[in-house]
């Protein structure tokens, strides 16, 4: 149970006596807000102190970048994990340039914040040029991810505590942080070392569990809440955690896994097992197996075998993510024990060889593995620093995918086959190879980036052609009308439509304020051009049987969304194969404010992929015009729809980078 005061002390420590928070402060808030650490640092703080918080919408590690510097982010919150893949990111881009690695070292040699910022001001700009902190909790942070994050120009401030705190124990001041250390107590006498044990008290410390006396008579004694966390402060107070005193394990993201009870599950489910134990051997639970005497004495590979696949592989089906056991080892002899009987756990990690076994089954020919099972190996040999990759290797019994991992492969097939598959489809193709080739089967198209990039849309063949949407006589009809009807009712200006292809598809690119913005820019159009042009709509807005009959007279590509997507995007593509071009709105959503939002990148995959240039058009005033959630237009208000220099993808840019660029052209140009 928290109080209000144990929020408000931890509000007051970090707003008001150190600070970090405060009215300039803008937090990028990623981690879920259900557990105390994101609650109190990236939403209660910020807004305690009139600071500002930007949402992260997307895990995919490009978009939160991109999120960060478009809105500039002064302070990121996050676990150990996080600051881990920022790092490598960060070194591999570095590590790959001479001037990159020099002036990493001239860093670390002068080791000045003020100064890194300067020196390696390209990797500062990368985020938006205004983070100076990140803030880390909820496991160890590993102090050489700690080390060269600070070398690069972001102040690391790694602080301890734990949920029953609300959560601070300790905090690092910004101005004497100490790597390695998890800061000064932020409140006097409120530490204290007892038996090599972290012992914590004061308004910050929990009143007790909900409705579980012993538990709580357990935790707090003589007013002193023991925290299991074994450490010591030094001559100046600063916090130094070097183990745990219980024996629960706590993963690298944050998760705490109790061994007897995952040990006590696994015995029930094998009649096999004489013994087993749980430890963590490279941030991966792993299981040590003494088999029943006789066996499989002779055959400890099929020993091996037959627990991971009949034993492992069940209870992980039913396990919770961060439960999931992804290593184990065959011990021969007994485990080691006290005499009561407990496991010496601090001598099993010393047994944990691991086993990584290939699929029982012979490989395929490398001939009929294909180049989208290369692109897979590469990118879990290279990407997620898999060692061991085999066409039967499973995902999580042999790679030890975790759910960031399995995120991250996810945003590569889309980005590799522009195809999104749910999570479940580890499950329903278990190995590399099953997942690679049906990857391949339903892709849009195939950009391995690893090998030639070439962008090969994987269009319906002719014998199968799509039924695209026309343009009817109603089509023309309907613009000669509206362009006398808004031109009447709203003052309309518009400049570049010269910037326009005479010839050959296009696609329009326009930042989303009303429901009228598709005919603010068709009214502007050429004939010619307007009857070859392509919207595209969400089915919800497209249901009744008079607005269906005028979609598919009007060349509209109407689309259900999280359903025949692949489908739409068949149609554009084809669209644009045909000579016509497209109309997209990246946005999505109407704008509430007229402040552009985050783009989406189809359009740029498509653009790259069928080499077509895209026209960014920059519209002014819609919003004012048809606020969201009104119905009747305002009169007479301002338009100015600009029509900007036709962009053609380069080769060597992605679709992000693309979306990126029409975005900050858009931008720069509205009113």
């Amino acid at each position: 149970m928290l109080t209000f005061e144990n929020l408000k002390v931890n509000l007051e420590s970090v707003c008001d006596r150190v600070p970090i928070f405060h009215e300039n402060t803008r937090t990028f808030a990623l981690l879920p807000l259900h557990h105390i650490l994101p609650l109190m640092g990236s939403l209660l703080a910020p807004l305690y102190s009139g600071g500002s918080i930007i949402l992260a919408h997307s895990l995919d590690p490009a978009i939160m970048v991109a999120t960060m510097r478009r809105h500039r982010a002064t302070i990121l919150i996050g676990v150990p994990r996080l600051y881990a893949l920022l790092r490598k990111a960060i070194m591999d881009k570095l590590t790959r340039s001479p001037v990159g690695r020099l002036l990493f070292k001239l860093s670390a040699t002068i080791n000045r914040l003020s100064v890194a910022r300067v020196l390696l001001a390209p990797v500062q700009r990368n985020f938006g040029g205004r983070l100076r902190q990140m803030v880390s909790g909820g496991a160890p942070l590993d102090r050489d991810v700690a080390r060269d994050l600070t070398i690069c120009g972001f102040q690391m401030l790694e602080g301890y505590g734990m949920t029953e705190c609300a959560p601070m124990i300790t905090f690092p001041r910004p101005h004497a942080v100490r790597l390695g250390s998890c800061g000064q107590p932020c409140l006097p006498d409120s530490v204290r070392i007892e038996e090599g044990e972290v012992l914590a008290r004061g308004p910050h410390v929990f009143p007790g569990y909900w409705k579980n006396p012993d538990a709580t008579t357990a935790a707090i004694i003589d007013g002193w809440l023991h925290t299991g966390d074994l450490g010591y402060l030094d001559s100046d107070n600063y916090l130094f955690i070097t183990g745990r005193k219980k024996e629960i394990i706590v993963l690298p993201s944050g998760k705490k896994v109790n061994p007897a009870e995952l040990e006590e599950k696994l015995v029930t489910l094998s009649p096999d097992i004489k013994e087993v134990a749980i430890t963590c051997q490279n941030d991966l639970l792993h299981a040590l197996i003494v088999p029943q005497p006789g066996f499989l004495d002779d055959a400890p590979a099929q020993q091996a075998e037959h627990f991971r696949w009949k034993l492992l592989e069940p209870y992980n089906r039913a396990a919770a993510p961060y439960k999931k056991i992804t290593q184990l080892t065959i011990v021969a002899t007994e485990l080691p024990k006290t005499r009561l009987g407990k496991f010496k756990r601090h001598e099993l990690g010393a047994l944990a060889v691991g086993t990584f076994s290939e699929d029982s089954t012979p490989p395929p020919d490398a001939a009929d593995l294909g180049p989208a099972y290369a692109a897979f190996e590469r990118f879990l040999r290279t990407e997620l620093e898999c060692p061991h990759v085999a066409p039967g290797s499973h995902w999580e019994m042999d790679l030890a995918l975790d759910s960031l991992a399995r995120l991250a492969l996810l945003v590569f097939i889309e980005r590799t086959f522009g195809v999104r598959l749910p999570e479940t489809v580890f499950e329903e193709y278990p190995n590399v190879l099953a997942l690679s080739r049906h990857a391949d089967e339903q892709r849009i198209f195939f950009r391995d980036q690893s090998a030639s990039r070439s962008r090969l849309l994987k269009l319906h063949s002719a014998d199968t052609p799509l039924d695209l949407p026309r343009s009817s006589w109603i089509h023309l009809f309907l613009k000669i009308c509206f362009t006398g009807l808004l031109r009447l009712f709203f003052r309309i200006r518009a400049e570049g439509r010269e910037h326009i292809p005479a010839q050959g598809p296009c696609i329009l690119v326009a930042n989303h304020q009303s429901y009228m913005d598709g005919l603010f820019i068709s009214i502007l159009l050429s004939n010619a051009f307007f009857r070859k042009m392509h919207f595209y709509a969400k089915r919800k807005h497209v249901t009744q049987g008079f607005l269906s009959w005028l979609a598919r007279n009007c060349n509209v590509i109407v689309v259900e969304v999280g359903r025949d997507v692949q489908a739409s995007l068949h149609m554009m593509a084809q669209a644009l194969q045909e000579g016509g071009s497209l109309l997209i709105f990246p946005e999505g959503t109407r704008s509430a404010d007229g402040e552009l939002g985050d783009f989406k990148s189809t359009f740029a995959a498509l653009a790259l992929e069928m080499k077509v240039p895209v026209v960014p058009i920059a519209i002014s005033g819609a919003y004012r015009a048809l606020p969201r959630g009104k119905r009747i237009p305002r009169p007479l208000t301002r338009i100015f729809v600009r029509f900007l220099p036709a962009i053609t993808g380069d080769p060597a840019q992605d679709e992000d980078q693309l979306a990126e660029t029409v975005r900050e052209l858009i931008a720069r140009n509205l009113q």
